[in-house]
């Protein structure tokens, strides 16, 4: 093994290869582990003897992507409805339109939000078709730079972890 330091070195010299060697180890011992604030529902139910029409609104408070949702009816309808879920702003909008054949249906709509967004959901039954309630849930990402990202050191989280099974 070779020696850690040379014969010829000052004082000096070895105390700063000594803080260099320390330092290095101290970055490697700092393990961290990163937990980030999970997707948001937005989940909604409306009641009466005819829903249809407008269902409801949202605003958005940050950039993210409506990845998945479900919709729900009390019944199956006799033909086809279609549910509209529109995103509007101020740098223009889109929408995308379902076919729902069934009384439960799931979709992907992969839609972009920016601060500030609107969303209107909307649902148009076949004109004999009357549903007593529809029930409409989205799951909203919100982008990385919008949620809070706390870092912890792994002892830190071993020291919380034993402090709570000490205290049981």
């Amino acid at each position: 093994m070779k020696p850690l330091f040379d014969r010829k070195m000052t004082f000096e010299e070895r105390l700063n290869k000594l803080e260099t060697i320390v330092s290095r180890l101290a970055r490697k011992s700092k393990k961290t582990a990163s937990a980030m604030i999970t997707p948001y529902p937005i989940s909604f139910c409306v009641s009466g003897d005819d829903v249809k029409g407008r269902l409801m609104k949202y605003l958005f408070p940050a950039k993210g992507i409506i990845k998945r949702g479900l919709v729900t009816l009390d019944r199956a309808p006799s033909s086809n409805a279609e549910v509209t879920i529109e995103v509007s702003g101020k740098k223009g909008g889109s929408a995308k339109s379902y076919m729902i054949e069934r009384g439960s249906f799931s979709f992907e709509p992969n839609m972009e939000i920016t601060t500030g967004d609107l969303l209107t959901v909307s649902i148009y039954p076949d004109k004999d078709d009357k549903f007593t309630e529809v029930c409409v849930a989205l799951y909203w990402v919100p982008h990385v730079k919008e949620t809070e990202v706390k870092q912890h050191l792994i002892d830190d989280i071993d020291k919380e972890a034993a402090s709570i099974l000490n205290d049981e």
